[in-house]
């Protein structure tokens, strides 16, 4: 009888570990009960993305020339928006930097592509980093930390990208 038993919990356990979602070799982490319930939200896999934006970014987000590397600069752009959650003053401009560095990864992505204009990527991430009333407070606490400073364009090269999207088939 224990062995009946021992072969019913083992595929129980199986059968859970096999509903993990994995999507272009990206394991999603589950569904938050409560995504909302605070400021920075639920990242269970301590990804730097809350898990609610990374499951849209890999489920719902839309796509336009090459997924693969739309997603891996979304998730970059979404680590950036939840470091002005958890640093809104900007402390040694590290959140500053992280959201140039994903702007300018979305303008190399742009120029390697040779796509003439990037759909609204930013925007719609942005939407669904800042969704509540606290988040979007926060975020214009961090922007705040910005005013009176001058910005300058660069060349964007691929080392602005965490990931090398050169190399994303």
């Amino acid at each position: 009888m224990k062995n009946i038993y021992k072969s019913i919990v083992i595929f129980i356990l199986g059968l859970s570990l096999s509903l993990a979602e994995t999507i272009e070799g990206h394991t999603l982490p589950p569904e938050p009960k409560n995504p909302d319930a605070t400021l920075l939200g639920v990242d269970t896999n301590d990804n730097g993305v809350r898990d609610e934006v990374e499951r849209w970014i890999y489920k719902e987000m839309p796509t336009y020339h090459h997924p693969k590397i739309e997603r891996v600069i979304a998730m970059q752009q979404a680590k950036a928006d939840q470091m002005a959650l958890v640093d809104p003053t900007n402390k040694d401009d590290k959140v500053l930097d992280a959201m140039e560095r994903g702007s300018d990864c979305w303008y190399y992505y742009r120029r390697i592509k040779n796509i003439a204009s990037t759909p609204m990527f930013s925007i719609k991430i942005t939407d669904k980093s800042f969704n509540t009333r606290e988040r979007l407070k926060t975020y214009l606490k961090y922007d705040y930390s910005l005013s009176g400073r001058v910005f300058t364009s660069s060349i964007e090269t691929i080392d602005d990208c965490d990931v090398n999207i050169n190399e994303i088939n």
